[in-house]
Formats: structure tokens, sequence, C-alpha cells
């Protein structure tokens, strides 16, 4: 009866267990138990009933069963050999557990550090932009203090120093004055500063300063509401520009006293073009540039500045012309264009 159980016990293990490893050396195991059973049953057998041919049948399919048994089990010999016991599956099992938790750890330790970090480089970017911004303002100031000192000597001195040339120095000086202040109260955007905001300021230092009639409404604005952020650099060298282009303007192109209107304005204008660059627009109502007007030889000192600034500061290329005739004015005005990108020095 052991004969048989064995082998039912086999078969009903490996039907359950599909995955089972080996499982061919199992049913061969249970097939050969099995036929030891009937050659044992037939042994007893044939002692009261001699029937030797079908002893002789079982005990041939038994060996036939033991020798496929013994060629299936040569092969798996060396992959059981290489099957790890279960307290070697413990220990490997324990070590990865181990090298989990090394590994959280360290990525714990790796996220704290990572903060920390992030927390001292904003706490250093801070100081930085107050560091920035304390020292644009100083600038500012200083750029005043010199600004009054020039004033305070025109007018100790009136017929000493060329007025007009001091005056031009004191708007230049006035001008980048308007730069660092604006750098100085901008916490967010670090050495950049909105150029529209920094034409708005300039506008009314170039109608004081020029001393042009205010029912003109002299210098007016027109373009991109911003903001619209430049480096200083270039925020600085922008701001220049239109100070000399529009003192040149007025000197060249302004009407008479009395006559002059509205239409009479100098206009500022900044965009965007399609292709991502930025355009600078400075027109006014005077006569306009002569016919054959040659920049590199007709310009004046102020031009000369504007180009300089547009190529080295600006990065851009500037090109002088006349607005169309108004037909209803009688009368067209002097163009100039600068066209720029908002990020000069960056591909």
């Amino acid at each position: 009866m052991a004969y048989m159980a064995i082998p039912l016990i086999l078969f009903y293990f490996v039907r359950l267990k599909r995955k089972l490893p080996f499982r061919p050396i199992l049913v061969l195991f249970g097939l050969f138990i099995t036929a030891c059973g009937w050659t044992h049953f037939m042994g007893y057998y044939t002692f009261y009933t001699p029937i030797y041919r079908l002893d002789g049948l079982i005990k041939l399919g038994t060996a036939i069963i033991s020798w496929l048994t013994v060629a299936a089990l040569v092969p798996i010999i060396p992959r059981a050999l290489a099957m790890r016991s279960p307290e070697e599956m413990e220990q490997e099992i324990a070590a990865r557990k181990e090298a989990e938790a090394g590994l959280q750890k360290a990525h714990a330790d790796l996220e704290q550090r990572v903060i920390e970090r992030t927390a001292e480089i904003r706490a250093l970017n801070a100081d930085l932009q107050r560091a920035m911004s304390e020292t644009h303002h100083r600038v500012k100031n200083n750029l005043q203090v010199v600004s009054a000192l020039l004033e305070m000597q025109l007018d100790e001195t009136p017929n000493a120093i060329p007025r007009p040339a001091v005056q031009e120095r004191l708007r230049q000086i006035k001008t980048i004055a308007i730069v660092h202040d604006l750098l100085s109260r901008s916490h967010d955007q670090g050495e950049e500063v909105d150029a529209v905001q920094v034409l708005t300021n300039l506008m009314p230092l170039l109608a004081a300063g020029m001393q042009i009639e205010s029912e003109t409404n002299s210098v007016r604005l027109e373009g991109e509401p911003g903001p619209l952020y430049l480096p200083t650099k270039a925020a600085t060298g922008l701001a220049l520009a239109v100070n000399e282009l529009v003192s040149n303007a007025v000197k060249h192109a302004s009407p008479a006293p009395g006559q002059a209107n509205i239409e009479d304005a100098i206009t500022v204008r900044l965009t965007r073009t399609p292709h991502a660059l930025l355009q600078l627009t400075v027109e006014d109502h005077g006569p306009g540039f002569p016919e054959g007007f040659d920049p590199l030889n007709d310009s004046n000192l102020g031009l000369e500045l504007v180009a300089s600034i547009v190529a080295n500061d600006l990065l851009g290329e500037i090109t002088y012309g006349n607005r169309t005739l108004d037909n209803s004015h009688g009368r067209g005005g002097g163009r100039v264009v600068i066209i720029f990108p908002e990020h000069p020095g960056v591909e």
C-alpha cells in the first residue's frame, strides 16, 4: 500500500504545483515507485501462482522506467547543486533588505543635503541681490551728486563753461542714474531692468532738460506696454541712445516758439518685431535728413555716439530716413530706426 500511496501523493503535489522546478523528475519517480510496488506484488503473487512471464514484463517495465529516471536525473544534477538552500535564500533576502534600507537612508540623506544646499543658495542669492541693489542705489546717489555739483558750477560761473555741452553731460548722467535707480528697486530680475519703465522715466527728464514748450507734449512714448526686460548694459545704452536722438531732433527739428502743436511731438516707439527682435523708432516733424545723408561722414558727435552704442552695447543695426510726407500738415520729418536682440550677446 505504501508503494501506491507515495506515487499518489507525488502526482497530487505535481498537479497542484504547476510551476514546480524539475517537475518531470517527480513524475518519473512516481512511476518508478509504482513499478517497484507492482514488482513486489508480483513476487508475492507468483509464490502461489507461477505466472513468470507477466512478472518478467513488469520487471522489464520497471527497469525501463528506472533508466529513464536516471537519464533525466543526470543532466539536472548541476542545476540542482546550484540551487540555494533555504538558509542561503534567507541570508540573501536579509542582505537585500539591508541594502535597500541603506539605499533609502542614502536617498533621504541626499534629499536633506539638497534641501539644505538649496536653502544656502537662496540665502546667498538674497544676500547678493541686496548687495547689488545697494550698489546700484549708491551708484545712482553718486551720479546725482555729480549732477548736482555740475549744476552748482553752472549757476556760479554761467559764462565760464559752455552751458549746452554741460547740460548735455548732465542729461547723460541723469539718464544712467535712471537705470541704476530701477535696478536698485528690482529684486526679481537680477541684472535686468524693464526698458519700457526706463524710457517712461526718461521722458520727463528729456522734456524738462531740453526746455521744449509743455503744450506740445514734447516727447511722446509709444509701443509695448511692458514689461520688456533688458540686461543692464543694453538698457543703459538704449536710454543713452534715446537721449542723444531726442536731443538731436530738438536741435534740428523743433518748431519755432509759439508755432508748435501736439502734432509736433517727438515720438519714441519701442516694439517687438515678428522675428523676436526689438525695434526702437524715434520720429520728429522737422525737415528730416537731407538727401544723400551719409551716417559715416555727415553725422554729428551725438549720432556718432548712438552708432557706437548700437554696435557695441545693443549689438544691433541703425538706419536713418524720413517719414512719409503728411499731406494734411504739409511736412514729414526724420526717422531713426534701431533694431536689436532682446538679450544682446545671448545666442
